[in-house]
């Protein structure tokens, strides 16, 4: 870890950035194939930089003999809006995220982060946050199939977000973390939310636990991807405009 953070002291920026770590792998509840997850808090100027995001991920290589690592960058405006409308990932973030390099920014957004969250939750905001992430990530054309599997989750876990911003009154801080957790998505719809999940949102959970379970598969050289399952429920869903439609119900 050391030398990781010796490397990233040699990363050329004109302004400070900081990485935050967050996720399974920082919680401790992470499985051989879960990802290091951080958050590149930079300036825009510094992330328009071609090489800026390629030698930081060059600094986190070692930590890929030990499970992937994904990189997301922001900048402290566009965090800062995230952080307001309560986004399930930037809320992850300021709750679970620990500093991993730096630490001018981070601080003063945890924060505010303790103020904001004594707030009554803006579904509304969040809501529209929300829909501009699925129309972004219902515009990506994958280049191959582990890209469009992650594709499919972000999808799934975005529209589950939005619809439990719709529907389940005071909510509270832990549901918007746990609705940024894979493993937890599934429970607390099933359980918290079992009078108000009715019809395709049950379908939508178990679809969107297969679509997890299809993405571990690929990371895992001694768990054989099944192609033909994936075949199947790409056949079985729709990502429309604001709903995902289930075409088959005999999946």
């Amino acid at each position: 870890m050391e030398k990781i953070k010796e490397n990233l002291s040699s990363v050329s920026s004109l302004k400070p950035f900081e990485l935050i770590f967050y996720g399974s792998r920082q919680r401790g509840d992470a499985n051989p194939s879960s990802d290091f997850n951080f958050f590149l808090l930079a300036d825009p100027s510094d992330q328009l930089k071609s090489n800026f995001i390629r030698e930081i991920n060059k600094a986190l290589e070692p930590l890929q003999e030990q499970g992937p690592v994904n990189l997301i960058s922001g900048d402290w405006d566009s965090f800062r809006l995230r952080m307001k409308s309560f986004d399930p990932g930037a809320v992850h973030i300021c709750e679970l995220g620990e500093p991993y390099f730096g630490s001018e920014y981070f601080p003063i957004i945890k924060e505010e982060w303790d103020k904001t969250k004594l707030e009554p939750v803006d579904g509304v905001s969040a809501g529209k946050y929300l829909r501009k992430r699925y129309r972004f990530f219902k515009g990506i054309v994958p280049r191959n199939t582990k890209e469009d599997v992650i594709r499919m989750e972000r999808l799934l876990a975005i529209y589950l977000q939005n619809w439990m911003f719709r529907y389940i009154g005071d909510l509270g801080v832990g549901e918007i973390i746990h609705s940024d957790i894979p493993s937890r998505i599934g429970p607390m719809f099933r359980i918290l939310y079992s009078k108000e999940a009715k019809g395709n949102i049950l379908e939508l959970v178990e679809l969107y636990h297969e679509i997890v379970k299809l993405k571990t598969e690929l990371r895992t050289p001694e768990s054989p991807f099944s192609a033909q399952r994936f075949q199947q429920i790409k056949d079985t869903l729709r990502f429309e405009e604001k709903e995902i439609r289930i075409l088959k119900l005999n999946y």
